[in-house]
């Protein structure tokens, strides 16, 4: 049997999908994170999203980028970081473009004192610095919210919780909650939301 393999922008391409669909459910589940925190007013509340990231179509290095991704060493970190600062357009970025419009969706509901975004790998900010930036602003509470849904990702489970962990002990004056896991039957829902709009009349 013949293995299909997705290439690394064919990957980028499902992770936009499911940002996709998870846009109608990610105001719902911060805003519930933040009513239970009962000390915290909504305009005192800053929101961090978090994405996977995907890498830019024009980076000039993409190609050795990739073949070095695993590798370890000062020259691949500061490719990794050339990368995550690489300028990012609907264009060269379309990953990139749907999560922010998400976080514009996010911002237009007026409930938070600040958004903002951030990311596991390819692009900037990370998650440490978008912590940074929101606390910036002075909240009495940060709500950090993946919009990667489904439960047992490294990402969600893992390298989500070590960036939390590590801003909580350099600024243990702060709150920071962390939205996670998602309800499996609120997720059930939300797809089958989806799909009930596309079921053809009728039928």
């Amino acid at each position: 049997m013949k293995t299909i393999r997705l290439s690394s922008l064919g990957k980028t391409a499902v992770v936009l999908a499911c940002a996709a669909l998870a846009a109608s459910s990610l105001t719902w589940r911060v805003s519930r994170a933040a009513a239970q925190d009962q000390s915290a007013a909504d305009s005192k509340t800053a929101v961090v999203l978090v994405g996977h990231g995907g890498p830019a179509r024009d980076f000039p290095r993409l190609k050795e980028y990739f073949a070095k991704h695993d590798e370890k060493s000062p020259e691949t970190e500061q490719l990794e970081a050339d990368m995550r600062d690489w300028p990012r357009t609907a264009e060269n970025d379309p990953y990139w473009a749907g999560f922010m419009k998400v976080k514009h969706s996010l911002e237009a509901s007026g409930r938070y004192q600040s958004v903002h975004a951030a990311f596991n790998e390819f692009c900037a900010p990370t998650l440490g610095a978008a912590l940074e930036q929101a606390a910036a602003g002075h909240p009495e509470s940060i709500i950090v919210a993946s919009i990667m849904l489904t439960p047992g990702g490294s990402h969600s489970e893992k390298d989500i919780p070590k960036s939390i962990d590590a801003f909580k002990a350099a600024h243990p004056e702060l709150k920071v909650i962390y939205a996670w896991p998602y309800s499996e039957q609120d997720i059930a829902d939300l797809i089958q939301a989806q799909v009930e709009r596309f079921i053809p009349a009728g039928s």
